[in-house]
């Protein structure tokens, strides 16, 4: 297997076709004094409501840590060996290997029959995805267990599946170059669109857009390769239009290689994140490269929080020292971070401003609220009141909540309140 492909399948793990051989899971609930040191994935709640992270702690014990809205940890999971997970969309349920559990006590639910781990749920929640065999997709009901109906997917074995995140669709990166667009109804060819070797492949949240990173080799003396690189390569992340396969962006010349994508919920960017600790943020309409930060060290896993107000990032601690040398002088600081799990796990927010605590409250502040708070936040001297008028409201949501606090602490902070 070329040195392409082990990047291609290493970072693609939660890609249902890399869990072929997910037999039943060992597990069990821990004393939660175990704490990650490598952080493998990371997602928040799907309404903010804490977030789940997916790592190694000490050498040899792989597992699963549960936080609350106050990202606190409130439960360990030790697994016999590195899983995969996703949240039900309302948040009730995890899908674990081919298991369905309770996030409350995380008991077993349901265990499918199905060839591999579950790669995803269907909107709504009542459907999970796994592979029925090496040619068919499944979709079962995700109360019962029970096989929907299965999905073609042709005659080669796709190195991994995406699905869309509204249900329409699967992106199937094959083995020859390009990836498919496929009907989840009944697997009729929607487009393709030519990628060798993805890296991070994500679909953006209206399912419109692709979005992937790619290293390619490159001539001596050619500019903008990669500062660490042992030979000349480009780092480079294209956007591509769904239904159509055409290119939309292409974003070049990276100093670091995206391994994780990940797009804003509520603006048109599109985020990535490097293992040398570099945080790009691109804006889709524009076309342009906004920003470059560099939140920790070793950045491994990233995820936007689901009113876009704060990022959750996490890293392999062991590796920092490497990247502690590499400067990165184009990478400026985060302006507001917190840590979780000391030089592990981290919350940022990479440019706290009013205009973006203006974009959480219309994406989770009930409309009988709105007019409450605006006055509130005219001006940075208002935004202690600000913070009290969203802890003492009761209609906020607890995740929407803690996205506005964080962005007005971040703004007290600068403004030396």
């Amino acid at each position: 297997m070329s040195s392409k492909r082990v990047v291609l399948r290493f970072f693609t793990l939660t890609f249902v076709a890399l869990l072929w051989t997910a037999g039943d899971m060992g597990s069990s609930l821990a004393q939660a004094d175990e704490t990650p040191e490598i952080v493998i994935e990371i997602k928040w709640h799907p309404r903010g409501e804490g977030l789940f992270v997916i790592g190694r702690g000490s050498p040899g014990v792989w597992g699963l840590w549960l936080f609350d809205t106050n990202l606190q940890l409130v439960r360990f999971f030790q697994t016999e060996s590195q899983i995969s997970a996703d949240w039900s969309p309302d948040g009730t349920r995890l899908a674990m290997g081919r298991d369905i559990r309770d996030v409350q006590t995380l008991d077993v639910l349901l265990t499918l029959s199905s060839r591999s781990g579950i790669g995803g749920w269907s909107p709504d929640g009542a459907q999970v995805l796994a592979w029925v065999d090496e040619r068919n997709l499944g979709l079962y009901d995700s109360n019962t267990g029970a096989l929907v109906r299965s999905v073609p997917t042709g005659e080669m074995i796709p190195d991994a599946v995406l699905w869309s995140p509204d249900g329409e669709y699967f992106a199937l990166l094959q083995p020859i170059g390009r990836t498919d667009i496929i009907s989840a109804q009944d697997g009729r060819l929607i487009t393709t669109v030519p990628m060798e070797y993805p890296i991070g492949l994500r679909w953006s949240p209206d399912s419109r857009y692709l979005a992937a990173a790619f290293l390619t080799d490159a001539e001596p003396g050619t500019p903008n390769t990669l500062p660490y690189a042992p030979s000349p390569k480009i780092a480079f992340v294209t956007v591509w239009e769904t239904l159509s396969g055409g290119t939309v962006h292409t974003f070049s010349g990276l100093p670091a290689v995206p391994l994780r994508l990940r797009w804003n919920p509520q603006k048109p960017e599109l985020a990535g994140a490097a293992g040398e600790g570099v945080l790009y943020i691109w804006n889709l309409e524009t076309g342009q490269q906004m920003e470059i930060y560099r939140p920790i060290l070793a950045l491994i896993s990233m995820d936007y929080s689901p009113y876009g107000g704060r990022v959750i990032v996490g890293s392999w601690k062991s590796r920092q020292v490497i990247y502690e040398t590499q400067p990165f002088a184009m990478a400026n600081s985060v302006r507001w971070s917190q840590d979780i799990v000391a030089d592990v796990v981290r919350v940022v927010i990479p440019d706290p401003s009013l205009e973006l605590l203006e974009s959480v409250e219309s994406a989770c502040v009930p409309i009988t609220v709105a007019d409450v708070l605006p006055a509130a936040r005219e001006s940075a001297q208002d935004l202690n009141r600000y913070a009290e008028l969203v802890r003492e409201n009761t209609e906020i949501g607890p995740g929407c909540r803690a996205d506005l606090l964080a962005v007005a602490e971040a703004l007290m902070a600068e403004a030396g309140q």
